[in-house]
């Protein structure tokens, strides 16, 4: 007899069930186009260098390992909060606007899910695709799930006249999700015009936007990537933002992250605080504290701060190169397609236009791992397998034809 009896075996994690799928693999050429991770040219996760000297140097300053506030490191949020909104702007803003550091972006996400079915709304829109975790936070939190249109499968365009369609019809008081830059899965962000539409509709229907904001430099720049959420701040909106440093850090392992709340006012910021704090307690009590020393001491250090910024733009250069010769490789490959969108797109991931069952049979027959829906992490590509990847591509998709 068990208290478990009733339950049912379920299937693994979409993604990192296939990572355990391709460790297995005896294919010789197998290539791992799956999880959000940046690889180097030579596919491996390295450690920023930056990240290794701020460990050096936090071993000799580090005094203590008591916990941190229920809201974490403030000296860390001032660096997030000026990272994300600009100098200027965090300068300006920063009155209306509560920080609290959260267990990498996906404990930022839940803080904010919990926050929205507490006090302000009951369902939350999300794109249409979205990363798929998105769904699973929103839903364990009780809030409804409901999404509107963003990509065109076909067009490999944003459907952005259904999309205000949809927001012009969610009733006011309503949660909205938008990537604040390098949209995943697609790798397709709004244009500026555009957000600008989306702001002045979403302030007419008076609904809250949520920010999930992961891959700040992997599009343009740092500034550039911020865009979004800055026009809306300016704007005037109340909403949130959540962030996340395991990418741009390379931080995976050590889930530092942290959620904002921009309120109307400095008095509904101190009142919020002391609604949510008792959430945090209640979830994770406080967060951890190493991962936050690491990306404050670099932030606030002049010298390693710089290093950084010319790191992560090696990074996103190298995403950048690895992109256009993917798309390069498929359009010779495939000349009756069209495989030039992949070049505007932003960040670490492209869709393939692969189905479903074309994915599976380029796992099956060649190895090469990628999400059921087709995506790509374009940092599991180099010099050495891009051949035989686009290749193996093209070979299913022309079995089709």
């Amino acid at each position: 007899m068990s208290f478990f009896n009733h339950l049912e075996m379920l299937p693994p994690d979409p993604i990192f069930g296939l990572v355990k799928a391709f460790q297995e693999d005896k294919n010789p050429n197998k290539a791992d186009l799956t999880v959000g991770i940046y690889y180097n040219e030579d596919l491996k996760p390295e450690v920023l260098k930056v990240v290794k000297e701020a460990e050096k140097a936090l071993v000799d300053l580090e005094k203590t390992k008591t916990y941190l506030p229920i809201d974490g490191d403030q000296f860390y949020l001032e660096g997030t909060l000026k990272l994300l909104f600009g100098e200027d702007l965090a300068s300006s803003e920063g009155y209306r606007t509560y920080c609290a550091q959260s267990v990498g972006g996906t404990g930022a996400l839940r803080v904010v899910a919990q926050t929205l079915k507490e006090f302000v709304t009951d369902e939350i829109y999300i794109p249409a695709p979205t990363w798929p975790n998105h769904l699973k936070v929103f839903k364990s939190a009780g809030l409804e799930v409901k999404t509107y249109p963003y990509y065109n499968n076909k067009s490999h365009q944003i459907e952005f006249e259904e999309m205000l369609k949809t927001i012009s019809k969610i009733k006011e008081g309503s949660a909205i999700l938008f990537h604040g830059c390098c949209h995943n899965p697609t790798g397709k962000d709004p244009t500026k015009q555009q957000w600008e539409e989306l702001s002045k509709l979403i302030l007419e229907k008076k609904l809250i936007p949520v920010f999930d904001v992961a891959y700040q430099g992997f599009g343009e720049s740092l500034d550039e990537d911020a865009w979004a959420v800055r026009h809306f701040v300016k704007a005037g909106h109340e909403l949130f933002a959540c962030y996340s440093y395991s990418k741009i850090f390379g931080l995976y392992a050590e889930r530092v992250g942290a959620v904002f709340a921009v309120t109307s006012d400095e008095k509904t910021k101190k009142i919020l605080a002391t609604n949510v704090k008792p959430l945090i307690r209640g979830n994770y009590s406080n967060p951890p504290k190493h991962g936050a020393s690491i990306v404050s001491y670099v932030l606030h250090h002049e010298i390693l701060s710089k290093s950084w910024r010319q790191e992560l733009e090696l990074m996103r250069v190298r995403i950048v190169n690895i992109r256009n010769e993917f798309s390069k490789l498929m359009q010779e490959k495939c000349p009756d397609r069209d495989y030039r969108y992949i070049d505007s797109l932003k960040g670490l991931f492209c869709l393939t236009g692969l189905s479903k069952e074309q994915v599976l049979k380029v796992i099956e027959d060649y190895g090469v791992y990628m999400t059921y829906g087709g995506r790509i992490n374009l940092t599991g590509l180099n010099h050495d397998n891009i051949e035989y990847v686009t290749d193996s591509i093209s070979k299913v998709l022309k079995q089709k034809d």
